[in-house]
């Protein structure tokens, strides 16, 4: 079943739920549909760190022919997790947006470890809990350490479970080309 975006936008404006024809429950087991198969969540957990695939690249991922693949994608466009960037002949896809890609984090995490089944998993492993980047941050271990730097060397302030940058820290940004315009409020993950 493929589902009509606009249903899913009179949730998003509160002036139009009255005539919204979805429950909000059934938005959410939706999403759960579409997240439930494999086959799709190996395409949508190679764009985590918010690059954008073409069809073919996504299909190898997930182990899946290219017509499969066409069709699980055009179900999570459906569905709001994905958009398609055209360039040329070419369609790329990449997550919708970030709260996409912290629902998934947020699944992974309540799901727990993956069982590590050989030498290449376990140093996939290894390395994804060192450092990797997930959308717009850098996670793992490294990010926590970084993170962990700035508190101590006084580059920013922890403040509402997220993070205010200092006029120290201002000056650091500034040396790599950052300015305070182009930063935006960042959520503790603790």
């Amino acid at each position: 079943m493929i589902v009509d975006t606009n249903y899913f936008e009179c949730h998003r404006n509160d002036a139009r739920k009255e005539a919204c024809p979805i429950e909000t429950d059934d938005l959410i087991v939706h999403t759960g549909e579409l997240l439930g198969d494999r086959r799709r969540l190996r395409m949508l957990m190679a764009l985590v760190d918010g690059q954008s695939w073409p069809a073919s690249d996504l299909a190898s991922h997930a182990g899946i022919q290219p017509a499969t693949a066409s069709y699980h994608l055009e179900r999570l466009v459906a569905g709001g997790l994905l958009m398609v960037i055209p360039q040329g002949r070419h369609r790329y896809y990449r997550l919708a947006s970030p709260a996409v890609a912290e629902l998934l984090e947020h699944i992974a995490a309540v799901s727990g470890p993956a069982p590590v089944r050989s030498l290449r998993g376990s140093r996939q492993r290894d390395a994804l809990r060192y450092g990797r980047t997930c959308y717009s941050h850098l996670a793992g271990r490294l990010g926590v350490a970084w993170c962990q730097s700035w508190v101590d060397g006084g580059q920013v302030h922890e403040v509402n479970q997220g993070f205010t940058v200092t006029e120290r820290g201002q000056r650091t940004l500034s040396v790599v080309g950052i300015v305070k315009a182009n930063l935006k409020v960042i959520k503790n993950a603790k």
